[in-house]
């Protein structure tokens, strides 16, 4: 128990010297709960997850030596179990179970930020449609979050400008990639993804700066987009924890309206459209099942 307390006071110290809140260590990097990181802190959580301590680790930019120890504080090791990246299994009823019953911008992704489901509402936002996306979602690895995300023609396909406002959310968004996918650093499947993403430029750029060991992640309070009419959008962008089919390696992210600006600005967008959502699926002749539960 004292171990677990010395370490949880580490996890602690670590955490305010690079000016993290719970909340923010907890849904935004680790994908956990503030309540699970806060039993960390105070050395009373029973068992203490490798892969949430390698997280936590990387995220604190813990090197060499000083990883060992941080390790050694949590009773674990960090030997990295050399292993290729297989999709997990998902709970498509669970699946189908959130989507059919949110109306905010959506989505679900795994490990390496393949994308297994996602709402009509997250397209409604930033003016893009699904035809636009079709070789996307026809790769024989299905989609991707962060080729989306760095697409040469994301203006073109989108209302969405790539502005310092994105280029904060993308840094995010990266950041937590590098996170997740950490335990799989030099399997055949992570070397052929990280290749095929650094050939986008801005991608690379931002790759090349967060895998510096002295980067520290700071990351707005809110998600802030800008249309390139102008108009400003604010969310709260956070991870849900709380369905069945949530586990270290499947994740799913919810943009819930941090201003009336928004909440208007979405509910203008999605009342032409009857509510789908895409569950990707490569034996599909798509590439996905369209679902357009009753409303």
């Amino acid at each position: 128990m004292e171990r677990k307390k010395a370490f949880g006071q580490e996890v602690k110290s670590l955490r305010k010297q690079r000016g993290l809140s719970q909340q923010d260590l907890a849904r935004n990097i680790l994908g956990i709960t503030p309540r699970t990181l806060g039993k960390i802190e105070r050395g009373e959580k029973g068992f203490l997850d490798h892969d949430i301590v390698s997280r936590l680790a990387t995220c604190f930019s813990l090197e060499g030596l000083a990883r060992e120890e941080f390790f050694s504080q949590a009773g674990l090791s960090d030997a990295i179990v050399e292993e290729d990246y297989t999709p997990p299994q998902i709970d498509v009823e669970a699946v189908h179970t959130f989507f059919e019953n949110i109306d905010f911008p959506a989505y679900a992704h795994d490990a390496f930020y393949n994308l297994y489901a996602l709402n009509s509402s997250m397209f409604a936002i930033f003016g893009a449609n699904v035809q636009d996306y079709t070789t996307e979602f026809l790769r024989p690895t299905g989609p991707h979050l962060l080729r989306i995300l760095f697409e040469m023609q994301l203006e073109a396909k989108t209302e969405w400008a790539k502005d310092k406002a994105w280029r904060a959310h993308a840094e995010m968004l990266v950041y937590r990639f590098r996170v997740l996918s950490r335990k799989y650093v030099g399997s055949p499947n992570y070397n052929e993804l990280l290749n095929d993403l650094k050939k986008m430029p801005e991608f690379r750029e931002i790759w090349r700066k967060v895998e510096k060991s002295d980067y520290v992640p700071r990351f707005p309070p809110l998600s802030i987009f800008y249309l390139r009419g102008g108009e400003e959008l604010r969310f709260i962008s956070t991870l849900a924890t709380d369905t069945a089919f949530m586990s270290t390696d499947v994740n799913k992210v919810v943009f819930i309206p941090a201003s009336e600006a928004t909440r208007q600005h979405l509910a203008r967008v999605t009342s032409n459209t009857a509510y789908f959502y895409l569950l990707f699926e490569r034996d599909q002749p798509n590439g996905y099942t369209k679902v357009t539960p009753p409303r």
